[in-house]
């Protein structure tokens, strides 16, 4: 049985301006990238290698960045359209489970995203 603290009503309208909040940033980052990408094209012209090296570190990062605030959003979308299980009660204990899973595994899972894609980018 669902706490008596529980209101789905104003547990989906959060989840609703998380996502808002998520593209926002998204958008955000995605004009800094394409920023940091003319200053990239900027140095190539003068000649300045490394410094362009430096700067497309930052933007390869920022790209991993934003798949995981479109992955977040994505997970975000689907609490949101099961939102109506959480008032049913035979729902409610595997829904509960579900989300202490992504709460706890979302970190970590960025964490070996993170590291696996940094992986794949190391010279070999």
């Amino acid at each position: 049985m669902p706490p008596s603290t529980w209101n789905a009503a104003k547990a989906k309208v959060q989840g609703l301006l998380s996502v808002q909040r998520l593209r926002i940033a998204q958008q955000k980052k995605e004009a800094h990238a394409k920023g940091s990408r003319r200053d990239i094209a900027l140095l190539l012209e003068k000649g300045k290698i490394e410094s362009a090296r430096v700067k497309v570190e930052a933007v390869i990062n920022e790209d991993v960045n934003l798949e995981l605030y479109e992955l977040l959003e994505l997970y975000c979308e689907l609490l949101i359209a099961r939102f109506g299980l959480l008032d049913q009660k035979a729902y409610f204990s595997k829904l509960i489970h579900a989300l202490a899973v992504l709460v706890i595994l979302i970190p970590e899972l960025a964490k070996v995203y993170v590291a696996s894609y940094m992986q794949l980018q190391e010279p070999k």
